[in-house]
C-alpha cells in the first residue's frame, strides 16, 4: 500500500492521510464540506464542490481525474437537503456517474452539512 497527501491541500489534521493506494484502487479519506475556518453557514452546494473538488486535486496529483471515481458516500446532516445535493453531485460529474451510497447522519465535524469519501480504479497498477 502506498499513502498519498497532495500538496495542494491541507494537511489532514488527524491521524490519516488524503488517500491510500492499494492494488488498483484509490481509498480516498472523507472529505467535509468545509474546514475548521470556514463558516458552517456556506450554502449546502458550495460545500459539495468543496468536497468533490479536494477529491479531484487528490486524484490529479497523481495523474488520474474525477472519471476514475468508481464509487462515493455521501454523509448528509439533514435529508432534506438531498435534492440540492444531488443536483450538484449530477452537476459536477455529468455523464458520469459512480455507484454510491448515501447515509443520513447526526453533526458532522465543524459543522459541515455534508461529507464525501470516495474509491477511485487505476487503469494498470503502476
Amino acid at each position: 500500500m502506498k499513502a498519498i497527501n497532495s500538496p495542494n491541500l491541507p494537511s489532514p489534521l488527524g491521524h490519516y492521510v488524503h488517500a491510500m493506494k492499494a492494488g488498483n484502487m484509490i481509498f480516498l479519506s472523507g472529505q467535509l464540506g468545509v474546514g475548521p475556518d470556514d463558516n458552517p453557514d456556506r450554502e449546502v452546494e458550495d460545500q459539495v464542490i468543496k468536497s468533490l473538488t479536494a477529491h479531484e486535486t487528490i486524484l490529479r496529483d497523481i495523474g488520474l481525474d474525477r472519471k476514475s471515481i468508481a464509487k462515493t458516500t455521501i454523509y448528509i446532516s439533514d435529508i432534506d437537503l438531498w435534492p440540492r445535493v444531488n443536483a450538484c453531485y449530477a452537476d459536477f460529474f455529468g455523464d458520469h456517474k459512480p455507484a454510491r451510497c448515501v447515509v443520513p447522519c447526526p453533526d458532522l465535524h465543524y459543522g459541515s452539512k455534508i461529507e464525501i469519501e470516495a474509491i477511485a480504479y487505476v487503469e494498470s497498477d503502476s
